[in-house]
């Protein structure tokens, strides 16, 4: 239960990253105790890939997926809803590996397209994807129904 507690410690991180980016898309964040219980959940489902960077006992980052049959893909999709690595581990490839093992585990679930919802101020995030041939652009609009 420590390494979930981690995680939400991470993911807590990640949305301040996010606001920073933009503060209009989040008014109030989940509690902790609402991220973990989505988290365990998450566990138990087997369209759900969570993948987490670790050395030396430190968690530096995560990615997770989601896959699902899509009837006009012609097969299985996914979304790989999230991928964050810590201040100070970027650049040093943690978010290369996890997006390759993100990839190869699609595969194997026979997803033929993975969708990367990306803030469209997240210009890094772009920037990173699109060297990774992450490239063709689609708008994804949301609208939240927690509020």
């Amino acid at each position: 239960m420590e390494d979930v507690d981690e995680i939400v410690r991470m993911a807590y991180e990640f949305e301040t990253y996010l606001i920073t980016l933009d503060n209009s898309l989040l008014q109030e964040s989940p509690s902790k105790k609402v991220f973990k219980k989505v988290l365990i959940n998450g566990f138990e489902d087997p369209k759900h890939c969570l993948l987490v960077a670790e050395e030396k006992g430190k968690m530096l980052g995560f990615a997770d997926m989601w896959s699902y049959p899509e009837f006009l893909h012609g097969g299985m999709s996914a979304y790989m809803n999230n991928i964050f690595i810590r201040e100070g581990h970027r650049g040093k490839g943690i978010g290369t590996a996890l997006l390759k093992t993100i990839i190869k585990e699609a595969k194997r679930r026979g997803v033929v397209a993975l969708h990367v919802p990306i803030k469209a101020k997240n210009l890094k995030s772009i920037e990173f994807h699109k060297k990774k041939g992450i490239d063709e652009q689609l708008v994804m609009m949301e609208k939240r129904l927690d509020r």
